[in-house]
Parts: structure tokens; sequence; C-alpha cells
């Protein structure tokens, strides 16, 4: 099945969003001490909490840096991905599987040093044709 903007992605942890999603407007980042965008929904949880599919798709890529951790990459179709970083290296998924929506990926990591003050948390990114897109707008109005 392909999602389309019809649809609505389940949350990928159930938690405050302690940094919101916010392009148009800089928000203020109190690790990094300055005013900036935002791509991506931060998500509070407990290190170890597990982290779900958003929706139906094939995971494209799962890659690791020291800004975002390892991060996974979900395609959906119809041009929708989602990406979820800030987890533990021991993923459960690798590039090529397909996953069900509520599907365990992976579990979430202590914060990387860019979003130290943050706490643990879900970065959380939708992308539709090569767009951000606010995850609010596609999420589920219930967590």
């Amino acid at each position: 099945t392909f999602f389309d903007d019809s649809k609505e992605m389940s949350w990928p942890l159930a938690g405050q969003i302690v940094m919101d999603y916010s392009m148009e407007t800089a928000i203020y980042d109190k690790t990094l001490d300055q005013y900036r965008t935002n791509d991506s929904l931060c998500i509070s949880g407990n290190v170890g909490d597990d982290i779900k599919a958003s929706a139906d798709g094939k995971v494209k890529s799962v890659f690791n840096d020291k800004e975002n951790l390892t991060s996974v990459v979900i395609e959906h179709g119809n041009g929708w991905l989602s990406t979820y970083s800030q987890l533990q290296d021991n993923v459960l998924v690798k590039e090529g599987d397909i996953v069900d929506e509520g599907a365990v990926i992976g579990n979430l990591s202590e914060p990387s040093y860019k979003s130290s003050l943050l706490g643990p948390h879900l970065e959380f990114k939708v992308m539709n044709n090569d767009s951000c897109t606010d995850p609010k707008i596609i999420l589920s109005q219930e967590e």
C-alpha cells in the first residue's frame, strides 16, 4: 500500500513535544543557545523506548552520524518519507526491509551533543516530494 495525504501516520513514540517543527520562523534551541529553524518534531521519551514505524513502508536507509546518532529512513510511496533519529545503534531493521505501521524499528538513545538539553527524544522528520512537512499535519490526532 502506498501512503497518501488522505491518510494519517501514527505517532512513532508517545511523548511530549520538546522542540516543535518550525521552518518558517526561528525557534529557540536551548542546547545550542540560539534561534534556528527545525525540520523535525522532537518528541520526548526514555532511553530504550520502542520507536515504531509511523506508516507501512520500505526501509530506504540506516545511517549514523555524530549529530543525529543512528537514523532510519522509511519510504512510504507517493513521495512520502519519514526519518527517525536519535536511535541506539542496534536498530531492528536494515535497508530494503518492508515494515508495517506500528512495527518496532529501534530504541531511543541518549541524546547527541547537539540536543543534549532536550533530554532523550526522537527527532521525527516527514518529507513529501523532497520538501519538509510539519509532522503534526499528517500525524493522527491521538498519540
